[in-house]
């Protein structure tokens, strides 16, 4: 018998069939062009929008400005960590206005994580249209459009670099275990990814599951996880050069523990009916 939902040779050929058949010419390069300007012009037309939440990143731009631009980063003046700080001090160089350059970060993310999407989706099929297909969902999802370019919140970021972990968690998944040196460079850059993420926002640790899959399965050897305490200080390297003591970088998802209280905050969720 066969495994209900497992996709055999014949199937995969059945639904590669079309892809295979379909190719990029003129007209398909034109659409898929003009759909993503369509997505970027979706977005343009909600940079304006301001929230509540806009008045702290106006409160950070101002004080980067005020206290010499990259120089600002040498003290903890946002709850964030400091990658999400770094990518805002760069914006400050940007010509452009105060709400432009903080949405823009999150937006150019949106399409790194669309980025991601399609190299899944091009791993699991061999068709041409399918990845793109994944692209564009995801550039014209609305929680994404409006998470970025409407709300100015940047959880694109933290997902681009989860996508790209997952990614790298696959294909060390589909590599022979004899080979050993590239299973070693997939589980490196799956842990990068995972790093990075984890850097810019704590909500990164519901992802852990799938890293236990490297620990469960052995695939790496135990040096490869130092990628994870070193590449994690290297991120933070910078702010404590310009003068951020160790102790404050290392705390700082600690602290945010104590930002919001509340189990709901305006969403639409079951904790809605508990007592916050």
């Amino acid at each position: 018998a066969r495994p209900a939902g497992r996709l055999t040779p014949h199937t995969r050929e059945g639904l590669t069939t079309t892809s295979e058949q379909f190719h990029f010419n003129a007209l398909t390069i034109f659409l898929l062009a003009a759909l993503i300007v369509i997505s970027v012009l979706v977005r343009v037309s909600l940079l304006d929008y301001r929230t509540d939440d806009f008045r702290n990143h106006v409160h950070w731009q101002r004080y980067i400005d005020n206290n010499g631009g990259w120089l600002a980063l040498g003290k903890q003046f946002s709850p964030y960590n400091v990658p999400y700080v770094y990518l805002l001090a760069l914006s400050r160089y940007l010509p452009l206005n105060d709400i432009y350059a903080v949405k823009l970060v999150s937006v150019i993310f949106d399409y790194v994580a669309a980025f991601w999407v399609y190299q899944l989706i091009k791993l699991r099929y061999r068709s041409k249209v399918f990845p793109w297909v994944g692209f564009l969902a995801v550039v014209f999802a609305p929680t994404v459009i409006l998470n970025a370019s409407m709300w100015g919140q940047f959880d694109s970021t933290h997902v681009s670099f989860l996508l790209g972990s997952l990614y790298f968690l696959v294909r060390l998944a589909e590599t022979p275990v004899a080979n050993r040196g590239r299973s070693r460079w997939y589980g490196a850059f799956a842990l990068a990814f995972f790093t990075l993420a984890m850097a810019f926002k704590l909500q990164s640790s519901f992802f852990v599951l799938p890293i236990l899959f490297l620990l469960v399965s052995r695939r790496i050897p135990w040096y490869i996880w130092l990628v994870v305490p070193v590449l994690y200080l290297l991120v933070l390297l910078p702010s404590n050069l310009l003068g951020t003591p160790w102790l404050d970088l290392l705390s700082v998802y600690v602290k945010q523990l104590d930002l919001h209280k509340d189990l709901v905050v305006g969403g639409a969720t079951a904790y809605v009916f508990l007592h916050n």
